[in-house]
């Protein structure tokens, strides 16, 4: 085959064409939901960089997101005039860009786009293309008419944002009068949706990487608050690809930077995303089309185990205050922990495929346990040491038997007398806040979540965030010019964010698909108003109730049809009803 003619019909100096052959393989269609532009945001403001009229000018989107943005080029423009526009996520002190959020210091370069005019009397509209961009601050240089002289003034209405995410649908939903809750709700949701272009990613600047940790402890509120089930399941298609290409599981997935082995926080997603697809909507495929890799995963971990405790690890990652801190939960706590809860629920997944191996799970989930106490608990002081490892131990039921009462008062203790000071990160957070809430002690994890005395989320949101930090401490812009920046826009922080669902309005399956289910709100008293809805496989569950009247609050609950729920309201016997909706009085003295 010959090549393409040079311009006067010859083809010398042009070689055959080389053919490059297909993958190979079944093709089969993808059925997750594709990228689309799912809102515009209007600019808020602008200032000019130096503070004169140079063409130089940063305009404010107003919130942090991930996607693009429409410039509409003044008319009259000079033919080829450059527009240089700029993203950033945050400022300096003195009104510029400040890179460093979005990987300045680790790619060496910045998230910059290039215009040249056509020129022309109409105004130029330019939307970039195949592209999408981190960011809250747009600085566009260049700008100038001609016909209104040299340093023309923009107005807010030459920019606005286009946010771009897999078209999810939304599928949960939380509204309190809890003004805490609610703004970080708010914030949550839009760093899921920056986070997800046809897999779940770190962050929508610097890394844009599918860190199977992040994923995986964010997952469940991923999939009660979007139709999310397609994308996971694409995704764990993803790590398959991986574990085939390398041999094992890498940190990230999909893509050529694996990272390294995945860690035992990290490469458990294999486990957990299909754990919970199975329990939130039934989806059996997913258990069974991993089932190899779960029973894979767990070996691989047995194999790195000593005595069943397992040293290595990123562990709970990104603490307030670092990940060297000393009040952080060790590695060997949080890497065996996740090691007992994995052989846990994949013992639950053979039991649901009428597996041979469930005996052989729960008998090496036992053995785990039994380590991890004769290991690391304390038994004199009640505790692991740790509040991170106390939450976990709390939530997944590690300690021995009959000290479970003196494991909570001491949790209680130590939260107290670190005066609610948050030293846990993404793994402990997912586990202690919902713990705590279940036991009686939501206003607790309420002090602890939103701790004004000490980096929290609370003051995360007092620095108006609009999206999850990767760190709970960035309060900072102009502190050491010399050290990177975290990301602004980081979903991991946000696992214990199930508790909107699990504990405020106490939705949980009892069987999968929440063919049965319970309704077992915890108790916050910031919380006077609620109206929370999951949509189930069998249709909408919601959770409604307002302010006490007479001493009385009236809980409304919805039950699909088809289903049957299991209500466990504090001070109203337990029942269990079938589909409808359903009205109980509950006296609040009780």
């Amino acid at each position: 085959m010959k090549g393409f003619a040079d311009a006067d019909g010859s083809d010398e100096g042009w070689g055959k064409v080389i053919v490059d052959e297909t993958p190979k393989g079944r093709l089969t269609p993808c059925l997750m939901p594709p990228i689309r532009a799912i809102r515009e945001i209007p600019c808020v403001g602008y200032h000019c960089e130096s503070g004169k009229s140079d063409g130089a000018w940063i305009f404010d989107m107003g919130q942090n997101f991930a996607g693009t943005y429409e410039v509409t080029i003044p008319a009259n423009s000079p033919r080829g005039a450059i527009y240089v526009i700029r993203t950033s996520e945050a400022l300096n002190a003195g009104g510029t860009l400040d890179h460093r959020s979005t990987g300045a210091f680790a790619t060496q370069c910045i998230q910059q786009d290039m215009y040249i005019a056509a020129g022309g009397p109409e105004p130029e509209v330019f939307r970039p293309r195949f592209t999408y961009h981190g960011f809250r601050f747009v600085e566009i240089s260049g700008i100038h008419d001609f016909s209104k002289g040299y340093g023309t003034e923009p107005t807010p209405a030459m920019i606005k944002g286009i946010a771009l995410s897999t078209d999810f649908k939304e599928t949960g939903k939380f509204e309190s009068d809890c003004k805490d809750l609610n703004d970080l709700d708010r914030v949550m949701r839009n760093t899921y949706r920056s986070n997800y272009h046809g897999y779940p990613e770190d962050c929508p600047a610097r890394e844009k990487c599918g860190w199977l940790g992040d994923a995986q402890v964010v997952a469940n509120w991923g999939l009660l608050s979007y139709d999310s089930v397609s994308a996971y399941e694409k995704y764990l298609d993803d790590i398959r690809a991986s574990d085939k290409v390398y041999g094992v599981w890498m940190m990230i997935a999909p893509g050529k930077r694996g990272c390294g082995e995945a860690s035992p926080l990290w490469g458990c997603a294999q486990v957990i995303i299909p754990y919970w697809l199975w329990k939130y909507q039934g989806d059996r495929h997913a258990i069974e089309s991993n089932l190899d890799l779960m029973k894979k995963w767990v070996k691989h971990e047995c194999d790195r185990a000593e005595d069943c405790v397992i040293t290595v690890g990123l562990g709970d990652w990104d603490p307030p205050l670092g990940n060297e801190g000393p009040r952080r939960m060790p590695v060997p706590h949080s890497s065996t922990m996740m090691f007992y809860e994995v052989a846990l629920k994949l013992a639950e997944i053979c039991h649901e495929l009428k597996d041979r191996d469930e005996k052989k799970y729960l008998k090496l989930a036992a053995k785990i346990k039994s380590s991890i106490i004769r290991h690391f608990y304390d038994k004199k002081k009640h505790s692991y040491g740790y509040t991170g490892s106390n939450g976990v131990a709390l939530k997944l039921g590690i300690c021995p038997n009959g000290d479970y009462e003196n494991l909570l008062k001491a949790t209680l203790k130590e939260l107290a007398d670190d005066n609610f000071a948050m030293y846990t990160g993404i793994y402990a957070n997912k586990y202690t806040v919902p713990a705590l809430s279940k036991l009686g002690y939501a206003d607790t994890a309420m002090k602890f979540l939103f701790n004004r005395d000490a980096f929290s989320f609370g003051t995360m949101l007092d620095d108006n965030a609009t999206s999850m930090w990767e760190c709970p401490d960035m309060h900072f812009v102009e502190t050491n010019r010399n050290v990177n920046v975290a990301s602004y826009n980081h979903p991991m922080h946000g696992g214990f964010m199930l508790a909107y669902y699990e504990n405020i309005a106490g939705i949980e399956p009892i069987e999968p698909g929440f063919r049965k289910f319970k309704v077992e709100p915890d108790d916050y008293s910031d919380v006077n108003f609620l109206n929370c809805s999951v949509e189930s496989p069998y249709g909408t569950i919601s959770v409604n109730f307002g302010p006490a009247e007479g001493g009385t609050r009236k809980y409304v609950v919805n039950v699909p049809a088809g289903t049957t729920a299991v209500i466990k309201i504090k001070g109203i016997n337990e029942t269990t009803v079938g589909s409808g909706e359903w009205v109980f009085d509950r006296d609040m003295s009780k």
